[in-house]
């Protein structure tokens, strides 16, 4: 829900800023979800999960598609977010202070049980990414959407808390 603005504003440069490129081909990656993966375990939550995750995402690429010329849009499946804890808690002393602290991911601190669940979650977000991207595919010579699976595999637990980033822990 926060990436419509995010387009709105891109769109703003496009048609100003940076007008000599609106006729050119772009290429626009879109990497989101992983705050709503982060969310998906409040009971109380509904606009978190993978449903209304489609709605949004399926919203903005035909924003997208209605108004902005010769793009290449890529969306990033999102990494198994549960991973990053127990790399986080198990090498870096920084993250065990600022994370309960920050409450960046509720989801992530509450019980291994929920990691556990949080996990299995990832896996249908990056489902309706497939989908939808499905959908916007092909609609004409202009326009198309892929899927840039990359981190969705990605074994967390075997690297080291230097593939994290020094402000957030993720």
């Amino acid at each position: 829900e926060d990436l419509p603005p995010q387009v709105d504003r891109l769109m703003e440069l496009l048609n100003t800023t940076y007008s000599h490129v609106l006729n050119e081909w772009k290429l626009l990656t879109i990497f989101i979800g992983a705050n709503n993966l982060c969310d998906s375990c409040d009971p109380n939550n509904s606009h978190d999960d993978p449903e209304n995750f489609r709605v949004h995402l399926r919203a903005v690429l035909r924003n997208i598609y209605q108004r902005m010329p010769k793009v290449r849009v890529q969306l990033m499946t999102i990494f198994n977010v549960s991973q990053v804890w127990d790399v986080a808690m198990e090498h870096w002393g920084y993250c065990k202070e600022v994370v309960p602290r920050v409450h960046e991911c509720g989801c992530m601190e509450d019980s291994w049980q929920t990691r556990v669940a949080l996990g299995l979650v990832a896996p249908k977000f990056n489902a309706v990414t497939y989908e939808v991207a499905a959908e916007f595919q092909n609609l004409s010579s202009e326009f198309t959407v892929v899927v840039q699976s990359g981190v969705d595999q990605l074994p967390f637990g075997q690297f080291s808390e230097v593939f994290l980033s020094d402000l957030d822990c993720f």
